[in-house]
């Protein structure tokens, strides 16, 4: 999962500001597994989220 994240965000290179805070939250996340486990449905949502705006842009 984390590849496919990171793959994306180097691919795009839109949305950076949100990416960053994506990136940032799932690193802070993993620091703390307990924390990751009880947001893992905020992560997907931000996710699901930043998708949608990129494919606006047309972008997949």
């Amino acid at each position: 999962m984390i590849k496919d994240l990171s793959g994306l965000q180097n691919l795009t290179g839109l949305r950076k500001t949100t990416d960053m805070n994506l990136s940032h939250v799932i690193t802070s996340q993993f620091q703390h597994p307990r924390g990751f486990l009880g947001n893992l449905a905020g992560i997907i949502m931000a996710w699901e989220n930043r998708e949608r705006k990129v494919s606006g842009i047309g972008v997949k």
